[in-house]
């Protein structure tokens, strides 16, 4: 009878809700089940504000002003082909709009629609099962399906307003995630090569790409998870006709902070980005 008793008490209540702590890494991490679909959407905003020497029309040089704008609704779409593959694809939509100012000259505009298709395949290369870490694999290529930033440009402005990057690209990522629950910590790196292009009758070569990241995210309840990252990017000199282009090398890096809240059936992520370079 006693057993009884205790076999019942264990069936009351409600069934604990499964943990949470790794779907803000879903679209490199959290693999699908065979047959399973996924589709998110959203809205970003996004600004790029620099100022860069230029020859104004009395051969004076003096600083110029350049402002990037970008309001985007990135649609992306996840299948779980294998237990161990998940392929996918994305494309923005939206509104980009370039600014380019200096005393004598101030140019504004503005193009929109969708940017630069990209599709590819996340892998499980091991799954740690809390002794080690897993170590995820992502391949992906991306077409230049956006408007062309190469574009015949207006006098004095370095870029057309676009959504795309106007070459094709290939690139490879190796990602390490260690769950120390309710910390996840993770890590990794990857490159991308942009294959050439034409430009004005010349052949431009745009910088092989090496990037990082790094990160923890942190399982507030069920539900919720905080997470920072870290990524970072070194990018080699660009070339025409090849011929180095000086003083084209980039390292950007930005930090993320975002938190993830699954609600009806569904995740809402609010984040925000900050420029550290």
């Amino acid at each position: 009878e006693g057993q009884g008793i205790i076999a019942e008490a264990e069936t009351l209540g409600e069934e604990p809700e499964a943990r949470n702590t790794l779907q803000f890494l879903r679209a490199d991490t959290v693999l699908l089940d065979p047959g399973e679909w996924q589709f998110d959407y959203g809205v970003t905003y996004s600004l790029f504000d620099i100022e860069l020497p230029s020859i104004n029309s009395s051969s004076l040089l003096e600083h110029a002003r350049f402002r990037q704008r970008e309001l985007l609704t990135p649609l992306e779409i996840r299948y779980g082909f294998t237990r161990r593959l998940q392929l996918f694809a994305n494309a923005p939509f939206g509104w980009s709009n370039v600014e380019f100012s200096r005393s004598d000259l101030d140019l504004f505009e503005n193009d929109g629609g969708f940017g630069d298709l990209t599709f590819g395949g996340t892998f499980l290369l091991r799954q740690g099962n809390h002794c080690c870490s897993d170590i995820v694999w992502t391949n992906s290529c991306t077409a230049p399906t956006g408007i062309d930033p190469f574009g015949p440009n207006p006098p004095g402005l370095p870029q057309n307003p676009s959504l795309g990057n106007g070459t094709w690209s290939l690139a490879s990522n190796l990602l390490f995630i260690r769950t120390y629950d309710p910390l996840v910590v993770f890590y990794g790196f990857g490159t991308r090569h942009h294959f050439d292009r034409q430009v004005n009758g010349q052949n431009f070569e745009q910088g092989q790409e090496y990037n990082y990241q790094m990160g923890v995210g942190f399982a507030v309840n069920s539900k919720v998870t905080f997470s920072t990252r870290f990524n970072g990017a070194y990018v080699t000199e660009a070339r025409l006709d090849s011929q180095r282009i000086r003083g084209s090398i980039q390292e950007p890096m930005i930090i993320s902070m975002a938190l993830t809240i699954a609600q009806c059936n569904g995740l809402v992520e609010p984040f925000v980005d900050f420029g550290v370079t």
